[in-house]
């Protein structure tokens, strides 16, 4: 490949003899060399990384890709594969999933031609090997913190695939206060002490089987009531692989299980016997804060429940732990306000937060939602305490409500304070009339007042009113494709005839269909190979 330049001189002439060039002339331009795979992918005799897909071919000149694409043969067939070529980097890759430990032979024609006609002048193939399943070592456990009962077998399984070699250790760690408030750091943490046990497992499944080892932590019996780490290790899995995979688990072996809801003032608790499910009486508790601060003692009342006095030094919640007893005894459990995974409030799609709740509550509504300038809003607030859901009509008094609009190109802005007057129903109302040169945008009407909440959002447009409405109803809903389908167009005016002779412009716009299968990694995409591991019909 080589660059060449051409040269011509300003005194070059006419054929006449009349005239010249005037001014010298230069061109540039480069020779490809002939067709040549400059790289592969996976290079030969590889294994590659566990989420490569398919292959790529590069070549050292630009191709004629009517000759290279579905003409490359890959032994074994793997099926569909898709191809896609990048003009730009002389490339084609081949995308499609691997077979398990598969010998794969990928050959390119020798008839692959560039667009001047020369070609390859011989087959090109290379080998690689696909990587079997990835190693897996993980405990059959809740992520981060378990809990076992004292009233049964203290065991645990372990998920293993080509993990090698396993070791488990178990360590005694007392009240570990900073772990159980700040689980997250069970990966980096180092137990300065040495492991109470030792296991040395060596699996028996073969390879890319998967395998489920159960591990008796006290042969058979029970471990005594406390806080213990497992933490796992496996020849073949990556040290790193401890931040997704279930390697190391905080274990709470007790009989007591205690759960706890802080709220701003108070933390309540109820305790309950893990082995039968009921309430419990009498059972002593303590609380400590985020910092592991002991911060108050309660005893549960016959229904399980106690109360705890608790002041929080941050105006949002950083979750507290209470302990049921002591270590080594009967009684023991523990339990943290932050232990919520998969129940928690996103979960069933309700919003929640940490921060502490306006005192009041106000619900702000005006007659329409649109307005020109000029126009006049009619407001109406309704306004209720908080005191978590329970919405209590609250004393009359004064409000300042504030209509506000910020022009951030520069122009005009809207501040304005509308003094309201609260009710014995907890409620107010009136009407602000916006002023004929208002700027047009999105309005927030709220309450100013410090411990109020609400609020509600206003457009201001120079906005002309419909005067009739249209509709579109297909003769079906569903149809093949390449079927014709009749749509029923209606246009009628808002005072009630019909609009008739009016001109009709349409279209027609399409976009992608999926629908929902109940179960689990269903996808209809073209691009679900990429998203889910191919698992049979």
């Amino acid at each position: 490949e080589t660059e060449y330049q051409l040269r011509v001189g300003p005194s070059a002439a006419s054929a006449s003899g009349e005239a010249a060039l005037g001014q010298e002339y230069i061109a540039t331009f480069n020779t490809s060399p002939f067709p040549a795979i400059a790289r592969v992918r996976p290079e030969p005799d590889s294994v590659p990384d566990q989420w490569t897909r398919g292959v790529v071919i590069g070549f050292v000149s630009p191709m004629d890709w009517d000759t290279v694409e579905d003409r490359i043969i890959i032994d074994p067939d793997p099926g569909v594969a898709r191809y896609y070529v990048n003009s730009y980097n002389n490339q084609i890759s081949l995308d499609f999933p691997y077979e398990l430990d598969t010998e794969y032979t990928v050959t390119v024609p020798g008839d692959a031609a560039d667009p001047y006609g020369n070609t390859l002048g011989a087959d090109f193939s290379w080998r690689f090997q696909s990587p079997g399943r990835p190693p897996i070592a993980s405990f059959n456990l809740a992520p981060q913190i378990s809990q076992l009962s004292t009233s049964a077998a203290n065991a645990v399984d372990i998920i293993h695939v080509n993990s090698g070699d396993m070791e488990v250790r178990l360590y005694d760690m007392g009240l570990p206060l900073n772990l159980i408030n700040r689980p997250y750091d069970l990966q980096d943490y180092q137990p300065a002490a040495e492991p109470l046990r030792r296991w040395q497992i060596s699996p028996d499944t073969g390879r890319n089987e998967l395998g489920i080892y159960t591990l008796p932590l006290a042969d058979g019996g029970t471990l005594p009531s406390g806080v213990y780490l497992l933490a796992l290790n496996a020849a073949n899995v990556d040290e790193n692989a401890r931040y997704w995979q279930n390697q190391r688990n905080l274990l709470v072996i007790g009989d007591t299980n205690v759960t706890v809801k802080e709220m701003f003032g108070s933390v309540h608790v109820w305790v309950t016997d893990i082995a039968s499910g009921r309430p419990v009486e009498g059972r002593e508790l303590t609380l400590f804060d985020a910092q592991g601060v002991e911060a108050g003692t309660a005893v549960s009342d016959a229904n399980g429940f106690a109360t705890f006095a608790y002041q929080q030094i941050n105006d949002y919640l950083e979750g507290v732990t209470v302990i049921s007893g002591a270590p080594g005894q009967a009684g023991f459990g523990v339990g943290n306000s932050q232990w919520n995974q998969n129940i928690g409030g996103w979960t069933f799609g309700l919003p929640s937060t940490t921060s502490d709740e306006a005192d009041l509550f106000a619900y702000i509504y005006t007659d329409r939602p649109i307005y020109r300038p000029g126009d006049t809003i009619y407001y109406k607030g309704i306004v209720r305490e908080t005191d978590y859901g329970r919405y209590t009509i609250p004393a009359p008094r004064p409000l300042e409500l504030k209509l506000f609009y910020h022009n951030f190109a520069g122009g005009q802005s809207v501040d304005v304070i509308i003094p309201v007057e609260m009710d014995a129903d907890g409620t107010f109302s009136g009407e602000y009339t916006l002023p004929d040169d208002a700027p047009t945008g999105g309005y927030d009407l709220f309450i100013q007042d410090e411990g109020v909440d609400g609020r509600v959002g206003v457009t201001v447009a120079e906005y002309r009113r419909p005067e009739f409405q249209v509709t579109l109803t297909p003769e079906k809903e569903e149809a093949l494709r390449g079927e014709a389908v009749n749509v029923l167009l209606e246009a009628t005016y808002f005072f009630g005839g019909s609009a008739a002779n009016l001109p009709v412009d349409w279209t027609i716009m399409e976009e992608p269909y999926s629908f929902f299968v109940p179960g689990l990694y269903y996808s209809f995409g073209d691009n679900a190979q990429f998203d889910y591991r191919n698992v049979g019909p």
